[in-house]
């Protein structure tokens, strides 16, 4: 039979809250070894069964909470985490640990509202948030202790939502839940003290990754619309996720979060500035008055590829992007093909064009300097029309001939 606190008398009940506040720390990593310290212990204390049993079972619930806190940070394994929460409320519930019962309830339901908003029921799940926020700002006694962690939580709260609200393409919430995911992580990695820690770093990486996600959705989008003028303006589409590789690399490898989050970061670097030049190409394709050979793109497709490898190591979570990724490289080797002039492209007659106007503009130049008595200088009867039939042959493009003419550069500079 295991007594509940309230039933241990005044020297027990202090001794076990004593050692209660030993073992718990706002670090899971450190509270964890400490805890399973005092399991091991137990059997040498001088106490009668029954608190014994009191003392192991309020001990193995503060195991699988902090287990699963560890679980759900570290490795985002929520189903797991989700079991241990509630077999630790049952072994508070037993002994009547009423605080933290409540904390575990509380981190219990956030992670239910995380497998919700996976789950695309994402109203359901933010609003299950925010109901646990409000019940434990109330209990103010709770506030030290629960908000460090249901802050973590929050943050992939809401970058899940993104990711879901990808999916069902409304892109304005996108942007709205990956800002409020990216303000989160950068406000944890404040308020750490240890600046210099691997958590510190983590958040800083995440908080940059975000925002590049989300500029990466924006990408995706401008380039099926083909903006690409929109997008071409922008020189530096990569800067976020190149921050992120920065702090991440300096986070803890051995953090499931951190090791994907850098291999998605890795990949969304080469994608974005595959995406930017081939916006840049293109845009300078759709402004040119002729068809223009398209240079190779072999380049594009290997750092493309180059990206997907990065994702893959991420697993089935990288998935969407990678079928974008794929859907791009499609597009690259279609361009290749359709990009080739062929007899029907302007271009290909530019040359022709230019030799039959040349011929015609010089006879009747020199007509004109003939009857005319006008005596124009060679490089007048020969320059004028050729610059003439050069137009008529390449439009605007006739200016990429222009240093031929020294006297017309001349012109230009005076």
């Amino acid at each position: 039979m295991i007594r509940k606190i309230a039933e241990l008398t005044p020297d027990e009940n202090l001794e076990l809250a004593e050692t209660i506040a030993q073992v718990c720390n706002p670090d899971h990593n450190v509270s964890l070894p400490l805890i399973e310290a005092a399991l091991q212990k137990l059997d040498t204390y001088s106490l009668e069964i029954v608190e014994i049993d009191t003392w192991r079972q309020a001990f193995q619930g503060l195991w699988k909470f902090y287990k699963g806190i560890k679980l759900v940070l570290e490795k985002a394994e929520y189903f797991e985490a989700q079991a241990l929460l509630q077999d630790a409320i049952v072994d508070f519930q037993n002994v009547g640990h009423e605080e933290f019962y409540q904390f575990a309830r509380g981190f219990e339901c956030y992670i239910t509202a995380l497998l919700e908003v996976q789950s695309n029921n994402i109203s359901k799940g933010l609003e299950l948030m925010n109901a646990v926020k409000e019940h434990f700002n109330r209990e103010g006694r709770f506030s030290g202790c629960y908000e460090p962690f249901l802050e973590r939580l929050s943050v992939d709260i809401f970058a899940l939502a993104a990711m879901q609200a990808y999916n069902n393409f409304d892109f304005d919430s996108v942007k709205g839940y990956f800002g409020s995911a990216s303000k989160g992580a950068e406000k944890i990695a404040r308020e750490i003290e240890d600046k210099e820690s691997s958590d510190h770093f983590m958040y800083l990486g995440l908080s940059h990754y975000y925002k590049a996600i989300s500029k990466g959705v924006w990408v995706f989008v401008q380039f099926n619309e083909f903006a690409y003028d929109a997008i071409s303006k922008d020189h530096d589409l990569a800067f976020h996720a190149k921050r992120a590789i920065e702090y991440l690399s300096q986070g803890d490898k051995n953090n499931k979060i951190v090791s994907s989050t850098l291999s998605m970061a890795q990949g969304m670097v080469e994608v974005l500035e595959v995406i930017l030049e081939l916006s840049i190409r293109m845009e300078a394709k759709l402004n040119s008055t002729i068809k223009p050979t398209m240079e190779s793109m072999d380049h594009l497709k290997s750092k493309m590829n180059t990206g997907i490898e990065y994702m893959t190591h991420v697993g089935p979570n990288a998935l969407p992007l990678i079928r974008l990724c794929n859907g791009i490289t499609h597009r690259i080797n279609n361009l290749e093909r359709l990009g080739k002039p062929n007899t029907k492209d302007f271009g290909v007659f530019s040359g022709m064009i230019t030799s039959g106007s040349f011929v015609i503009l010089f006879l009747i130049m020199a007509l004109i300097n003939y009857f005319a008595s006008l005596n124009l200088e060679p490089k007048y009867l020969i320059g004028v029309p050729l610059v003439l039939a050069l137009i008529c042959g390449f439009g605007y493009g006739a200016m990429k001939f222009k240093n031929l003419f020294p006297w017309f550069s001349k012109a230009e500079e005076n």
